[in-house]
């Protein structure tokens, strides 16, 4: 049996192969093409691999899952609480998760399935526009709440600055009297970006329909009850 341990990187993975059978132990920098992973593992029915889950697995796994009988994906957190060494390398950390799963040793992560991991992507794409849109909003509202604004001005300020339907939040920013000119033109400038944030939202919302449909039943569709207030997630 073979057991292969890979330490991911951005332009590379350093993996480390150990034989159980000869006793063997093999490393390689691997560049991220299939011509490099097939040349270093071949056409092996029994080897193993493992590798941490981290921003870019998924790339390693789809170079990875084809020459080899399993591939597993390990919880970095977990391995960390496990092994603790004092000096890293790619070396030393490829081999020692070779050998955490040569000793079945390794705790595992949920390892999603390619559509699943495209549905993720959507999902938090719309989160990410999401919490940019809120943040712009909290800058104009920082704004405004550093104005010295008559009574009668802060009295007629709507409920919600930022009501699609109802206009009347823009209408009272545009309306207002700023101190300076530099705050009317940064809070025009938001307003528009919120506009454009708003249409990327419906078109994240389009593809989520089209990922997930209407199904009530789907937790990660917009109609499922849990997602109602969810942030980014919500209508």
């Amino acid at each position: 049996m073979e057991y292969i341990g890979l330490d991911c990187h951005k332009q590379y993975d350093h993996a480390t192969m150990i034989d159980t059978e000869t006793g063997e132990v093999k490393a390689k920098r691997l560049a991220h093409t299939k011509e490099e992973f097939r040349e270093f593992i071949g056409k092996r029915a029994n080897t193993r691999m493992v590798l941490e889950l981290c921003w870019n697995w998924s790339k390693t796994y789809e170079l990875a899952k084809d020459p080899v009988e399993e591939v597993i994906l390990a919880h970095p957190l977990k391995v960390k609480a496990i092994v603790s060494a004092k000096v890293k390398t790619d070396a030393i950390d490829s081999r020692t998760l070779a050998q955490l799963l040569m000793d079945d040793l390794i705790p595992q992560a949920h390892l999603r399935k390619a559509d699943n991991r495209v549905k993720q992507r959507v999902i938090r794409h719309r989160a990410f526009i999401v919490a940019m849109r809120t943040r712009i909003k909290n800058r104009i509202h920082d704004l405004v709440n550093n104005q010295p604004l008559p009574p009668e001005i802060v009295e007629a300020k709507p409920t919600n600055l930022f009501l699609k339907k109802r206009k009347r939040g823009t209408e009272w920013l545009t309306s207002l009297k700023w101190d300076r000119e530099e705050d009317r033109r940064i809070v025009q400038s938001d307003l528009r970006l919120i506009e454009r944030l708003n249409q990327e939202i419906s078109t994240s919302n389009e593809m989520i329909e089209e990922i997930h449909g209407k199904d009530r039943g789907c937790p990660a569709s917009f109609h499922h009850p849990r997602n109602k207030d969810t942030p980014g997630c919500s209508h």
